[in-house]
């Protein structure tokens, strides 16, 4: 574990990452507050659910990014068919991530929205 994260993040005697927990469920008390500022429920519930499908389909690009970018020389080459379909995972979950720019509800602002929606999700990536 600590070759992965910093040491700041884990528990001193049991090497798990507590701090890490905290410091998530800091952030997204800190996002749900900020999309409740200056916006009406629907929105503020369209800025989380989108946030949230965002930040899982980064995770998601990852997990589709790693069979065709695995190496060869290490033995770990996927079937090209595995390969085939991770890319195309990856390029719906791309798709997804820049849809998600656009409201699918009517708003006040759509530029607002679009331009907050935008930069959250591209911290992400």
């Amino acid at each position: 574990m600590d070759f992965w994260s910093p040491g700041i993040y884990l528990h001193p005697k049991y090497g798990t990452p507590v701090n890490a927990i905290f410091f998530a469920g800091t952030i997204s008390v800190i996002a749900s507050i900020a999309a409740l500022i200056g916006v009406v429920e629907q929105e503020a519930f369209e800025l989380l659910l989108v946030w949230a499908f965002a930040f899982y389909a980064t995770a998601y690009l990852a997990l589709f990014a790693a069979p065709p970018l695995a190496r060869k020389d290490l033995g770990i080459r996927p079937a090209l068919w595995l390969r085939a379909a991770a890319v195309s995972g990856f390029l719906v979950t791309l798709l997804y991530n820049v849809l998600s720019i656009f409201p699918i509800i009517e708003l006040q602002d759509t530029a607002r929205y679009s331009i907050t929606t935008a930069s959250v999700t591209s911290e992400r990536m």
